[in-house]
């Protein structure tokens, strides 16, 4: 699975998209100039799903990693993933998903509805910003002359609160100076 994942990070390379971030170490903390991405994930089936941020001001692109790489578990309930950035303005671009090959989606806006995962964000000194929690999946089916193939990734209901905790459980050296997230809903 990892020598699919690392073969599927070149092709976005080599296509003039985001090669996946350092994963953030559990002792990683706040440095001048750089702020955090994270998100929650949720799958019980997918491997191999990254969300992909710009920086809108200097165009490098991001790839964040989400769920945990490794033998397929039970659960992967509310996996907590972040990137290191620097200061700055971002977007989410796009994602992708390497569980059965390469598939490349892009995220795009639909309509007229808000979407505040399109939506430029900062990413100021020491801040943490969330993405929210994802809830991942891929799967497959044969048929007579041809294999189904289908991934998904969709927003998940959260409070801040949940993926505040979630973070500082993950990343206890982190001490941000404010923690805000694009796709949190109190309930």
């Amino acid at each position: 699975m990892k020598k699919i994942f690392l073969l599927a990070t070149i092709l976005i390379l080599l296509s003039g998209c985001a090669a996946l971030a350092p994963r953030l170490s559990e002792a990683a903390k706040a440095e001048p100039n750089t702020g955090f991405i994270t998100a929650q994930s949720y799958t019980s089936t997918a491997r191999g799903f990254a969300i992909v941020v710009k920086n809108i001001e200097t165009g490098t692109r991001y790839g964040m990693e989400l769920g945990e790489d490794g033998p397929a578990r039970a659960s992967l309930a509310d996996v907590v993933n972040a990137i290191k950035v620097p200061a700055g303005k971002y977007q989410v671009v796009s994602w992708s998903s390497d569980g059965f090959g390469l598939v490349v989606q892009s995220i795009e806006r639909k309509g007229t509805e808000p979407a505040p995962l399109l939506d430029t964000f900062t990413v100021s000194e020491r801040s943490v910003v969330s993405l929210g929690r994802f809830i991942l999946a891929n799967g497959g089916s044969t048929r007579a002359f041809y294999t189904e193939i289908s991934t998904s990734i969709r927003s998940g209901r959260v409070s801040l609160k949940e993926v505040q905790d979630a973070f500082h459980r993950q990343y206890p050296a982190v001490q941000e100076s404010s923690f805000t997230c694009l796709a949190c809903v109190d309930y």
